[in-house]
């Protein structure tokens, strides 16, 4: 969860332009893929060869490329990914309109930084 508020904040800092219709390609890509591991390298490379024809910002392609090789050498499988990607919907979904504060590295975002700066605290 914690890579996908991650990889949310950086579609969502300025610098490049996003199609949520990006997400659902990405998906599609993973499960029209037989086999764990070619999914989730297909899917990797398909970020990146979008990330040539600019229909997603590189440094979110490299960031996909990198949870998605990471799922892969912790052995974990498509339902994995398929968590990872559903995540990050939710967290795009939920930043849109957002203002969302620098952070001072992208190691200090997380889940629970990502949801304290989306709305304003009712309690």
């Amino acid at each position: 969860m914690d890579k996908a508020a991650q990889v949310a904040y950086l579609i969502r800092i300025p610098g490049g332009r996003f199609d949520r219709g990006q997400l659902f390609r990405l998906v599609e890509v993973l499960e029209a893929t037989t086999g764990d591991r070619e999914a989730l390298l297909c899917t990797a490379l398909y970020a990146l060869r979008q990330a040539k024809r600019r229909e997603i910002p590189p440094r979110v392609a490299e960031a996909l490329r990198d949870v998605l090789l990471a799922i892969i050498e912790a052995g974990g499988t498509k339902s994995d990914a398929r968590e990872f990607l559903g995540y990050l919907r939710w967290f795009f979904d939920a930043t849109e309109r957002v203002r969302l504060p620098r952070a001072s590295s992208l190691d200090e975002v997380n889940a629970e930084w990502l949801l304290k700066h989306i709305g304003q605290k009712v309690i």
